[in-house]
């Protein structure tokens, strides 16, 4: 049996679709390119359709070693009706001292985002404590502290050794004295110096200012006292008579008659 031929045609349309990681930020939406293990972080960028925001549709967040390393999936979110997305992630335990590169990705098109950089580090503690609490002027003392850093949990706190650790000696905000100290394998420091010279209250403070970031590390202080030397009490002699002088004697009650 015979047949015709026969053809229809119709139209389709193919849209691109682009995701965008714009930045890595804080909760409170500033943006930031480092960050401590255990910090909270998000991921903010969006999704369009021929530049139109695409709403409700899934978004991943990935992590690799470089920018074109196979990655790993650490977090999911969904977009917002302007196709924007926010996510939140937590920086694990496991990734200290590294640059970790993520992306997102729309995994009902396949489409892949830029890849942003965070450097990840460990955070860390320092103590500081005085040998006294009150000195007197240019007497000998001694700083001393430690240095530690959390290694794999917010309580695994690690000596830190072979780090600068810049000591301080502040008169309210005016720096007074100044100098640095290595950290031994145990984390610990110590520097004896001298007590000001001058009496009053003072801070001691130690810090470290961390490495490879524009932030201070850690930072602790302890307050001292200066007081005046038996020595640098000044006494004042008046001449009076006897009986007066036995009069006052009496009345302050350091001698009876």
């Amino acid at each position: 049996m015979p047949y015709v031929s026969a053809v229809k045609t119709t139209t389709i349309t193919v849209q691109a679709v682009t995701i965008t990681l714009d930045k890595i930020t804080k909760p409170d939406g500033t943006e930031i390119t480092w960050a401590k293990q255990g910090d909270a972080v998000q991921f903010r960028g969006r999704v369009t359709i021929d530049t139109t925001g695409w709403g409700g549709v899934p978004v991943d967040i990935y992590m690799g070693d470089s920018p074109t390393s196979t990655p790993t999936r650490i977090a999911s979110g969904t977009t917002t009706s302007g196709g924007y997305f926010t996510i939140d992630w937590t920086v694990a335990y496991t990734l200290g001292c590294t640059t970790k590169y993520f992306r997102a990705y729309h995994p009902g098109t396949g489409t892949w985002s830029n890849a942003k950089s965070l450097k990840i580090a460990f955070d860390t503690r320092i103590s500081v404590s005085t040998d006294k609490s009150v000195y007197a002027p240019g007497e000998s003392m001694t700083i001393s502290g430690k240095l530690e850093y959390a290694k794999t949990s917010a309580t695994d706190w690690q000596p830190l050794g072979g780090k600068t650790v810049t000591l301080r000696i502040l008169k309210d905000t005016t720096e007074v004295w100044r100098d640095t100290v290595t950290t031994a394998s145990d984390g610990t420091y110590s520097k004896t110096t001298t007590a000001p010279t001058e009496a009053g209250s003072y801070t001691v403070e130690a810090s470290y200012a961390g490495e490879g970031l524009a932030v201070a590390g850690a930072v602790a202080v302890a307050p001292i006292g200066i007081s005046l030397a038996p020595s640098d009490i000044i006494p004042i002699i008046v001449s009076i008579g006897v009986p007066l002088a036995l009069a006052i004697a009496e009345n302050k009650r350091l001698i009876r008659i």
